[in-house]
């Protein structure tokens, strides 16, 4: 009998022996979703942080652009994902609450753990390199002159440029058309191609397209450095400043472990000064934050918008 138990200990310490060590995350390559299309200003910002977070995680960053709907399609793919801490995502203010408010999307806000955010973008008003708009009085006139409205491809209904030029419209009561496209390259297709009369995207899009259109205003606090000839919608004399939050999520579920990462990781980044310097150089606006002021600002910002739809829905 006792010679039994001895073998039975013997096997039980073997076992124990064997089990494997609980690695550390990452093991293995995380997968990004941006719901946007390559070149596009979201595009830019999470490329412009991807190798210091890469550095600070320890492991390989794999962006994935997946547009389509307003970034519906993305943002619901990365919604119904494993939360296993491998598929994370782009979660745009206000597109990941605007969608849900104003149509029916497979998420709501508690399907996302909002990690926290690095940068962010600013909208421009943007025409064809060889268009006379130097201004928003130009397209002012040219809309009288017209007798009509002005005609906007836009790919995201009820985002931050789409809201941008709500408040151009509402402070110079231009009437914009607004036409639906799916993506981007559509939409900058349409308008070199004299289909739209203009578009709004972030600065740092319209910057790599340089050549081809052009921004006649920022809806900044101040000028940016890609287009420091471009004055602000301010200066112009309307007092509009608008522009997105690209927030860091993961779907709901997550590890605390995977959370706490990340969440570490973007506070260090965000104080790294070659990412700063490196965004200053893109001129992509930093927005660092951590997951709990990102938690609140979409809470509050949430709240505005829903009674802002209840009121006068932006989409008709």
């Amino acid at each position: 009998m006792r010679a039994i138990c001895a073998m039975a200990s013997f096997v039980a310490a073997a076992g124990l022996l064997v089990l494997p060590a609980h690695a550390e995350y990452p093991e293995g390559p995380i997968t990004f979703i941006v719901p946007y299309s390559p070149g596009g200003g979201t595009d830019i910002g999470v490329r412009t942080w991807q190798p210091y977070m890469e550095q600070c995680l320890g492991g390989t960053i794999v962006v994935q652009n997946k547009p389509g709907g307003g970034a519906i399609l993305g943002m619901a793919e990365l919604a119904k994902s494993y939360p296993d801490g491998y598929t994370l995502g782009s979660t745009n203010t206000p597109n990941v609450y605007t969608n849900a408010i104003s149509g029916e999307v497979p998420w709501q806000l508690d399907s996302f753990v909002f990690l926290g955010a690095l940068v962010g973008g600013r909208s421009t008003i943007v025409v064809r390199e060889d268009s006379p708009l130097q201004s928003v009085a130009d397209l002012v006139q040219m809309a009288k002159d017209k007798g009509g409205a002005v005609n906007v491809g836009m790919s995201a209904l009820g985002g931050d440029d789409h809201f941008m030029l709500i408040q151009v419209a509402k402070a110079t009561g231009l009437n914009f058309t607004y036409i639906p496209m799916n993506d981007s390259p559509t939409v900058r297709n349409a308008l070199m191609g004299g289909h739209i009369d203009i578009t709004a995207m972030s600065h740092a899009e319209a910057a790599t397209l340089k050549g081809s259109i052009r921004p006649i205003s920022v809806a900044s606090e101040e000028r940016v450095e890609l287009w420091p000839e471009v004055a602000t919608l301010k200066e112009q004399g309307y007092d509009v400043v608008s522009g997105s939050n690209h927030v860091i999520s993961a779907p709901k579920g997550i590890p605390e472990e995977v959370e706490q990462k990340w969440s570490s990781c973007l506070q260090e980044v965000g104080k790294n000064p070659d990412f700063i310097a490196d965004a200053k150089k893109r001129s992509v606006p930093l927005v660092v934050m951590s997951a709990d002021e990102t938690r609140n600002y979409i809470t509050k910002d949430d709240t505005f918008l829903r009674a802002l739809w209840a009121e006068d829905p932006w989409i008709k």
